[in-house]
């Protein structure tokens, strides 16, 4: 025969079963308040290639994103048009957008911004080690 007691327990395990079952359920779930600019980044963006004196128009930027230690990172953009090709990755270790890549044998870092809207990209690169630094950029929006 139950008693008061062992209703009491009883109650109170149906209430916790059901507050566990209730908590794992998405629609209960608070939404994360500041969620991360890249979590809709990837995609192709079009938009203008500034390369030292060149520009071009109309180019594309293919951006993928992965996790690192539970962060999202712009792990690599292709850029590309029927006269420029340029393949910049990022590591993850830091927060921070560095993206670094390698066209005809030169060495490009520069910074990624994107939102999932507009893709903003600054760098620069030497032609030689004692050569000054020539700046290049890339801003597009998603299409």
């Amino acid at each position: 025969m139950l008693t008061t007691e062992h209703m009491k327990t009883t109650s109170l395990i149906l209430f916790y079963i059901a507050c566990i079952g209730l908590s794992s359920c998405n629609i209960f779930k608070k939404k994360d308040p500041n969620p991360s600019p890249l979590a809709n980044a990837a995609g192709t963006y079009v938009g203008t290639i500034q390369d030292n004196t060149t520009i071009i128009q109309n180019a594309r930027a293919n951006v993928t994103t992965a996790n690192f230690d539970s962060r999202l990172y712009v792990s690599s953009v292709g850029i590309t048009s029927p006269t420029y090709q340029l393949v910049l990755t990022g590591t993850g270790f830091y927060d921070d957008g560095a993206v670094t890549g390698n066209r005809n044998g030169i060495s490009y870092s520069g910074r990624v911004t994107v939102n999932g809207q507009t893709l903003n990209i600054t760098g620069s690169y030497r032609l030689t080690t004692s050569s000054p630094f020539i700046n290049f950029s890339f801003t597009g929006t998603k299409q």
